[in-house]
């Protein structure tokens, strides 16, 4: 009888192959039903591969929720099409913000806490995506001249913070609608520019 035979991808395909394995089981089951020989068999890959590429079922989560939550360098963070006004460009990126949420389906919220890793470790992958996110808001929004770009970048921050509580509202605690959360969001980020750091500024020089 002849062996099947295994299809040889390049490294990075085959990661992305299991990761789309991965994603697609821990958003169906809880993280604590999704084994390492499941997900292989799904990737049509061997266990010994997975362990080779992500040395755990931790380390394989971890970077499911890690590519669920960057925006890729090569994506445009505005859109063709976007208006120049600031206000419509801010608009977009809370839309492009909140289609990722929808797209990262609550990983971070199904599977942290359990399984040998602890909300810590989630988080520091939502950090370093939010900083990432804001440096790419500076170099590409194009917010006021005579802002401050340190007390700005803080500030946005401090936003991107304030927009993970706002999914909870709305995607957790259901107590907004996506309409509702997208309005607050703009408005909150209208607001860093119009009046945030500019009273940052302020107090600076008092």
């Amino acid at each position: 009888m002849a062996t099947r035979q295994r299809t040889r991808l390049d490294p990075d395909l085959r990661r992305e192959q299991i990761l789309d394995a991965a994603d697609t089981l821990f958003r169906s089951e809880e993280y604590s039903a999704v084994s390492l020989d499941s997900v292989a068999t799904s990737a049509g890959v061997t266990r010994g591969l997975l362990h080779h590429y992500f040395g755990s079922k931790r380390g394989l989560y971890l970077a499911v929720v890690e590519r669920a939550v960057r925006v890729p360098s090569t994506a445009p963070l505005i859109p063709e099409g976007t208006s120049g006004e600031l206000s419509d460009v801010l608009a977009a990126c809370v839309e492009g913000w909140m289609r990722m949420i929808e797209a990262a389906g609550g990983l971070w919220s199904g599977g942290a806490g359990g399984g040998g890793f602890s909300v810590g470790d989630v988080d520091a992958i939502l950090v370093d995506a939010r900083d990432e996110l804001v440096e790419r808001m500076i170099d590409e929004v194009p917010f006021p001249d005579h802002l401050d770009r340190d007390l700005l970048r803080s500030a946005l921050r401090a936003f991107a913070a304030f927009t993970r509580v706002a999914t909870d509202e709305w995607l957790v605690r259901r107590s907004l609608t996506r309409q509702e959360a997208s309005a607050m969001l703009h408005a909150a980020l209208l607001s860093v520019v119009d009046r945030i750091v500019p009273a940052m500024e302020r107090a600076r020089i008092d």
